[in-house]
């Protein structure tokens, strides 16, 4: 057998290796994207109270209600919104409206669209970039409406959360702010972290919401939730 017919017949070799696992690894996004979803949807409804904090400013009070796919935050005097992947709606006054692209939790460096639930479309090509001690890194750009160009996550796939996110605006090296999941638990058999940290760069700043999950079935969580009484009555 000549050499040049043996290179060939490894070459082909390797593309069938490549070729057959191509399909595979694909599999395994998709898994891991739907089982991060499956676990960032809240099937018993959960409520949590904590406070925001941005900078050296003093903490405000906060509350969340998360239910199914949406999420519903109130800012003591802020912020009062309703956020699902790819709908945000606030309060003005008495009015409901869509949410703006880029809008902000009560002026800190926290986007709603930060509070989304996970949605395993929610990059428009996934990719696998890394694989490490500390999970499974996926980029894409997003496919839904957003201020963010790319974002790149970190994904823990024996609890199936993203524990953390950079942010990249306009370009896709414009990295501007990086999320961490702190102090992950599990509540209600749903992994939730305890603080939502965002640490931004230019200006050099930290933003922490820190947050006290617990289950709370009674709770709604809808257009009704946003229309009604604000939750943080006077301190």
């Amino acid at each position: 057998m000549s050499v040049g017919f043996r290179e060939c017949t490894r070459f082909a070799a390797a593309l069938l290796v490549l070729a057959a696992a191509a399909p595979a690894r694909a599999l395994e996004l998709d898994a891991l994207l739907a089982a991060t979803a499956a676990a960032a949807h809240t099937p018993t409804p959960l409520r949590a109270a904590g406070t925001l904090t941005v900078g050296d400013e003093a903490p405000r009070d906060v509350v969340l209600l998360a239910h199914r796919t949406a999420v519903y935050v109130e800012v003591r005097d802020g912020t009062r919104a309703l956020v699902r992947p790819g709908k945000i709606l606030v309060r003005a006054g008495d009015r409901i409206r869509r949410a703006p692209i880029g809008a902000a939790l009560a002026g800190s460096d926290l986007l709603l669209e930060d509070l989304a639930p996970f949605d395993a479309h929610g990059l428009r090509v996934p990719q696998v970039s890394d694989e490490g001690p500390e999970g499974v890194v996926v980029m894409g750009a997003p496919a839904m409406p957003s201020a963010y160009s790319l974002l790149v996550r970190t994904i823990d796939p024996e609890r199936a959360v993203v524990v953390r996110t950079k942010c990249y605006r306009e370009t896709t090296t414009n990295l501007v702010k990086m999320l961490r999941a702190d102090d992950v638990a599990s509540v209600a058999d749903r992994p939730r972290p305890r603080a939502l940290v965002a640490e931004t760069f230019r200006p050099a700043r930290t933003t922490t919401l820190a947050l006290d999950w617990r289950p709370a079935p009674g709770s709604t969580v809808g257009l009704s939730t946003l229309r009604g009484p604000a939750l943080l009555g006077s301190p």
